[in-house]
């Protein structure tokens, strides 16, 4: 008896959902307007650091020197910030830790 009692809700439920209540959104036709934007660029230098595990049988290198960056960072007029950064390297080198060849590493 329960049962029956369930599914009659359950199909009682669902005769009220036609797809004749179901209304679509207005389509938006303008963009929302923008304020002004507020902008920085910001250039720096570190001096960076890192070793790669390379392994046998290279042996893991050791990588060192300066990188150049550029920080241009952009607040427009909903709020949000949007950033964009730029690396070049400067007196990088290299140093394999297992036979000492040294590197030079050019590009960036």
């Amino acid at each position: 008896m329960k049962r029956l009692a369930l599914v009659a809700a359950a199909v009682t439920g669902l005769a009220g959902c036609g797809t004749d209540s179901i209304q679509p959104l207005e389509p938006r036709l303008e963009a929302p307007a923008l304020k002004a934007t507020v902008s920085g660029v910001q250039h720096f230098q570190s001096f960076f650091a890192a070793t790669a595990l390379c392994g046998d049988p290279i042996g893991d290198i050791h990588f060192f020197g300066t990188i150049e960056g550029v920080d241009h960072t952009t607040v427009d007029g909903n709020g949000e910030v949007h950033r964009t950064r730029q690396f070049r390297v400067k007196g990088l080198e290299g140093l394999n830790l297992k036979d000492g060849t040294e590197y030079r590493v050019i590009g960036g």
